[in-house]
C-alpha cells in the first residue's frame, strides 16, 4: 500500500461517506472538488461506525480525520493512508481500506498502481 494518497487518487474508489448535512463531508466536498472530483458515494450515513462496518466489506473504502481512522482501523486490520494537498486550513484525514484478501481486484489493483 502506498504511504499517502492524493485527494485526486480517489476518483477510482467506491466510497462510504457521510451525510451532506455533516460538516466533515462538507471538507471532503471542498477537497474532491478542488480536484475534479464529484462525490458520488456508494454509501451514505451519518454515522462514522455505519460507514466503517461498511469498509470491512470489500467494495467501498472511506475518508475520517486521521484520529478517528486510526481509532476505527485498531484492531481490525484496515489500513489508514493519510491524504495529502488537501484544502488549506483543513484537518488532517485519512483513507480506510478492508484488508488485503477482502478488497476486489479492481480495488488492489488501483492501490497497486499509486504504491
Amino acid at each position: 500500500l502506498p504511504e499517502t494518497l492524493t485527494w485526486a487518487d480517489l476518483g477510482g474508489f467506491e466510497l462510504g461517506l457521510l451525510t451532506p448535512d455533516m460538516q466533515n463531508r462538507r471538507i471532503i466536498d471542498r477537497n474532491l472538488a478542488k480536484v475534479g472530483i464529484v462525490a458520488s458515494p456508494r454509501i451514505e450515513s451519518s454515522s462514522i461506525v455505519a460507514l466503517v462496518s461498511h469498509v470491512t466489506e470489500k467494495h467501498t473504502a472511506t475518508i475520517l480525520p486521521a484520529r478517528t481512522a486510526a481509532f476505527f482501523a485498531e484492531g481490525r486490520g484496515l489500513a489508514c493512508i493519510p491524504l495529502t494537498g488537501g484544502v488549506a486550513g483543513i484537518a488532517n484525514v485519512a483513507f480506510i481500506l478492508p484488508p488485503v484478501g477482502r478488497r476486489t481486484l479492481l480495488l488492489d489493483a488501483f492501490v497497486e498502481c499509486l504504491a
